[in-house]
Protein backbone atom coordinates (compact mmCIF):
# COMPACT_ATOMS: atom_id res chain seq x y z
CA UNK A 1 0.00 0.00 0.00
CA UNK A 2 1.71 3.46 -0.79
CA UNK A 3 1.64 6.30 1.21
CA UNK A 4 -1.39 8.11 -0.54
CA UNK A 5 -3.72 5.03 -0.20
CA UNK A 6 -2.83 4.60 3.08
CA UNK A 7 -3.67 8.57 3.85
CA UNK A 8 -7.21 7.94 1.94
CA UNK A 9 -7.98 5.17 3.89
CA UNK A 10 -7.17 7.10 7.37
CA UNK A 11 -8.66 10.14 6.37
CA UNK A 12 -12.21 8.01 5.86
CA UNK A 13 -11.49 6.61 9.08
CA UNK A 14 -11.02 9.29 10.84
CA UNK A 15 -14.41 10.74 8.98
CA UNK A 16 -16.00 8.40 10.32
CA UNK A 17 -15.23 7.78 13.40
CA UNK A 18 -16.18 12.12 14.14
CA UNK A 19 -19.38 11.27 12.60
CA UNK A 20 -20.16 8.28 15.19
CA UNK A 21 -18.58 10.35 18.05
CA UNK A 22 -21.38 13.64 17.18
CA UNK A 23 -24.31 10.70 16.03
CA UNK A 24 -23.59 8.59 19.61
CA UNK A 25 -23.68 12.30 21.44
CA UNK A 26 -26.43 13.79 19.91
CA UNK A 27 -28.48 10.43 20.76
CA UNK A 28 -28.34 11.11 24.84
CA UNK A 29 -29.91 14.99 24.05
CA UNK A 30 -33.35 13.58 25.34
CA UNK A 31 -32.59 11.01 27.92
CA UNK A 32 -32.77 11.83 31.30
CA UNK A 33 -35.56 13.39 33.73
CA UNK A 34 -38.88 15.80 31.93
CA UNK A 35 -37.82 19.12 31.71
CA UNK A 36 -40.40 21.60 32.05
CA UNK A 37 -39.95 25.37 30.67
CA UNK A 38 -39.25 27.83 33.04
CA UNK A 39 -39.15 31.31 31.72
CA UNK A 40 -40.03 35.18 32.68
CA UNK A 41 -38.41 38.60 32.90
CA UNK A 42 -36.55 40.13 35.60
CA UNK A 43 -37.21 44.33 36.18
CA UNK A 44 -34.88 46.13 38.05
CA UNK A 45 -36.53 49.20 39.93
CA UNK A 46 -39.45 48.77 37.44
CA UNK A 47 -36.93 48.60 34.03
CA UNK A 48 -35.73 45.81 32.03
CA UNK A 49 -32.31 44.06 33.58
CA UNK A 50 -29.53 42.70 31.17
CA UNK A 51 -27.33 39.84 32.06
CA UNK A 52 -28.72 38.97 35.21
CA UNK A 53 -27.99 35.32 36.06
CA UNK A 54 -31.49 33.79 37.19
CA UNK A 55 -30.64 30.62 39.47
CA UNK A 56 -32.35 27.64 40.85
CA UNK A 57 -31.16 26.06 43.49
CA UNK A 58 -33.11 22.88 44.31
CA UNK A 59 -34.50 22.25 48.13
CA UNK A 60 -35.07 19.10 48.19
CA UNK A 61 -32.78 16.99 45.78
CA UNK A 62 -35.19 14.86 43.79
CA UNK A 63 -34.86 10.91 44.08
CA UNK A 64 -31.26 9.61 43.20
CA UNK A 65 -29.68 13.38 42.86
CA UNK A 66 -29.63 15.86 40.47
CA UNK A 67 -26.58 15.69 38.19
CA UNK A 68 -24.39 18.25 36.94
CA UNK A 69 -26.29 21.40 35.79
CA UNK A 70 -29.60 19.53 36.74
CA UNK A 71 -28.96 20.33 40.20
CA UNK A 72 -28.66 23.98 39.40
CA UNK A 73 -30.37 25.15 36.00
CA UNK A 74 -30.01 28.88 35.49
CA UNK A 75 -30.14 31.52 32.57
CA UNK A 76 -29.31 35.07 31.66
CA UNK A 77 -31.44 37.83 31.17
CA UNK A 78 -31.58 39.42 27.76
CA UNK A 79 -31.80 43.04 26.94
CA UNK A 80 -35.24 43.51 27.50
CA UNK A 81 -34.88 41.38 31.51
CA UNK A 82 -35.54 38.16 29.69
CA UNK A 83 -34.96 34.64 30.60
CA UNK A 84 -35.17 31.33 29.87
CA UNK A 85 -33.89 28.55 32.52
CA UNK A 86 -32.01 25.44 31.17
CA UNK A 87 -29.39 23.14 32.17
CA UNK A 88 -27.60 24.11 28.72
CA UNK A 89 -28.76 25.17 25.33
CA UNK A 90 -29.30 21.49 24.46
CA UNK A 91 -31.26 20.97 27.21
CA UNK A 92 -33.67 24.23 28.20
CA UNK A 93 -35.52 23.67 31.28
CA UNK A 94 -36.18 22.69 34.43
CA UNK A 95 -36.89 19.28 35.96
CA UNK A 96 -39.33 18.73 38.74
CA UNK A 97 -39.35 19.84 42.23
CA UNK A 98 -39.19 22.71 44.45
CA UNK A 99 -36.65 25.61 44.08
CA UNK A 100 -35.40 28.52 45.48
CA UNK A 101 -34.38 31.71 43.40
CA UNK A 102 -31.22 33.59 43.07
CA UNK A 103 -30.41 36.46 40.77
CA UNK A 104 -26.83 37.86 40.10
CA UNK A 105 -26.40 41.35 38.15
CA UNK A 106 -23.52 41.32 36.45
CA UNK A 107 -22.06 44.88 35.77
CA UNK A 108 -20.32 43.66 32.11
CA UNK A 109 -19.89 40.35 29.99
CA UNK A 110 -16.23 40.51 31.14
CA UNK A 111 -14.61 37.98 33.76
CA UNK A 112 -13.72 40.46 35.82
CA UNK A 113 -17.81 41.93 36.64
CA UNK A 114 -19.46 42.39 39.93
CA UNK A 115 -22.40 41.94 40.90
CA UNK A 116 -24.46 44.90 41.35
CA UNK A 117 -26.60 43.60 43.48
CA UNK A 118 -24.08 42.97 46.22
CA UNK A 119 -24.74 39.81 47.12
CA UNK A 120 -28.18 40.45 48.20
CA UNK A 121 -30.37 38.14 46.19
CA UNK A 122 -27.39 35.46 45.13
CA UNK A 123 -27.72 33.70 49.13
CA UNK A 124 -30.13 30.68 48.82
CA UNK A 125 -30.04 31.40 52.74
CA UNK A 126 -31.53 34.50 52.52
CA UNK A 127 -33.98 34.46 49.34
CA UNK A 128 -37.63 34.78 49.71
CA UNK A 129 -38.13 33.89 46.24
CA UNK A 130 -39.46 29.85 45.68
CA UNK A 131 -40.09 28.15 42.57
CA UNK A 132 -42.47 24.98 42.45
CA UNK A 133 -41.68 23.12 38.60
CA UNK A 134 -44.03 22.25 36.87
CA UNK A 135 -46.73 25.18 37.47
CA UNK A 136 -48.80 27.39 35.40
CA UNK A 137 -46.57 30.05 35.97
CA UNK A 138 -43.24 29.00 34.81
CA UNK A 139 -43.59 30.40 31.67
CA UNK A 140 -44.74 33.87 32.63
CA UNK A 141 -42.30 34.24 35.67
CA UNK A 142 -41.84 38.09 36.74
CA UNK A 143 -39.16 39.13 39.49
CA UNK A 144 -39.03 42.75 40.61
CA UNK A 145 -35.73 43.25 42.43
CA UNK A 146 -34.31 46.81 43.48
CA UNK A 147 -30.70 47.75 43.01
CA UNK A 148 -30.32 49.51 46.41
CA UNK A 149 -31.07 48.00 49.79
Amino acid sequence: MNARTFQSIFARFMALVSLLLVCGCQSGQDSGPNRYRVAGQVLVDGKPAHRVLVQLVHLEPPEGGALGNDAYPSGYTDSEGKFVIGRDNLQPGAIAGKYKVLFTWMSTADLDAIDLFQGRYADASQTTELLDVPSERCESLEYRLSESP
